[in-house]
């Protein structure tokens, strides 16, 4: 395990100040088991939180979590069955909701009905923290809730802002898919419950993470994946010039934790968590090659592929205005960490065949 304090930071008092706000909470994390959500209980953790997590372990593993830790509890449940989690959220001080259906590009667009779930996960986890009088509630947003025709172009390299832009009410609101409009509603929802009582609620809208613990159905897992197997003609979904924030997984921990201590007295607000680069995927593949030392003869461009919006990046201004947050963690240190991890990882796809079935089956 990577200690939070070996982590990039911005300065020793930004992090003193979260460890001051969080020893000895009780925090509930949904999710706990995933990619993100198990470096935040990580973090939790070492900040002397008392932490509860609740997954049913589909995507996530409990294998990611710190098993012998006593302030941790793990709890496998079905979150759509609101009866059974109901008992698990009193005597919470805070929820970081993360589960979700979810999945790189090629899931979201091959089975857009499944994510409709979300839609019962943030209903049942909002309403059970309200009715426990929970402090608040950060909630995993996404990207994707921001209108696509935002999102088409390229070359204008547009920032996404959250003051201006992707609100239910605003004109022209076309999130990217039904996923998008599965995060975009979970805002609503959150910010309709949270209004009347004294809990408060905040959303973050997370770009493109990656890092240590994710897997090969996400895009820079797979691009790892596909180079250390030497893939040649190595294969890319789209022409390679859509771009990307690709924003590694410890900035966006603490951009969840900032929002997490965010004692502001709003009921509700919207917050990116991601960086402010527009990253071409040809070129993140190319500082791949450059770490680990290898380069094809030849990149194939599938266009039949999903490739997702043309341009992504976010307008981090007022997260940084309001915390100092910004993502401190440069491509290159973000992808070193995790060439690391992966290349030695147990269990990894060890031939191209094994690799193009797994990635075939997500």
């Amino acid at each position: 395990m990577t200690s939070f304090n070996n982590w990039p930071q911005p300065s020793a008092e930004g992090i003193e100040s979260l460890f001051d706000f969080y020893r000895a909470h009780k925090v509930l994390v949904t999710g706990g088991g995933s990619f993100i959500g198990s470096r935040l209980v990580d973090a939790l953790l070492e900040m002397d939180c008392f932490v509860t997590v609740l997954d049913d372990f589909s995507s996530g593993k409990k294998s990611n979590l710190q098993l012998q830790n006593p302030n941790l509890r793990i709890i496998e449940i079905e979150l759509s069955d609101k009866v059974s989690a109901a008992a698990h959220f009193s005597n919470q001080d805070l929820v970081f909701h993360l589960a979700a259906v979810h999945g790189g590009r090629g899931f979201i667009e091959k089975y857009p009905q499944k994510t409709l779930a979300n839609l019962v996960l943030d209903h049942n986890v909002f309403e059970l923290s309200v009715a426990n009088h929970v402090q608040r509630i950060v909630h995993a947003s996404s990207a994707c809730a921001y209108p696509i025709h935002l999102q088409e172009d390229a070359k204008s390299l547009l920032k996404l802002s959250e003051l201006e832009l992707g609100s239910m009410d605003s004109p022209g609101c076309t999130p990217d898919g039904t996923y998008g409009w599965t995060k975009l509603i979970g805002e609503y929802q959150l910010e309709k419950l949270v209004a009347p009582t004294a809990t408060t609620g905040r959303s973050a809208r997370i770009f493109t993470a990656y890092g240590e613990r994710e897997n090969e159905s996400h895009a820079a897992i797979a691009l790892i994946a596909k180079a250390l197997l030497k893939m040649d003609p190595y294969p890319i979904w789209g022409s390679g010039l859509q771009t990307r924030n690709f924003t590694y997984v410890t900035d966006t921990v603490r951009g969840l934790l900032q929002l997490g201590a965010d004692s502001r007295p709003i009921s509700f607000d919207v917050m990116n968590v991601g960086t402010s680069d527009h990253i071409p995927v040809l070129d993140f593949i190319e500082t791949i090659f450059e770490i680990i030392g290898w380069h094809p003869n030849e990149i194939s461009k599938d266009l039949s592929k999903p490739q997702g919006v043309a341009s992504r990046a976010a307008d981090n201004t007022y997260m940084k205005r309001t915390f100092g947050w910004e993502p401190r963690v440069s491509i290159s240190e973000g992808l070193t960490r995790t060439i690391e991890w992966y290349s030695q990882l147990e269990g990894r796809p060890n031939s191209i065949d094994a690799l193009t079935q797994l990635l075939e089956s997500r």
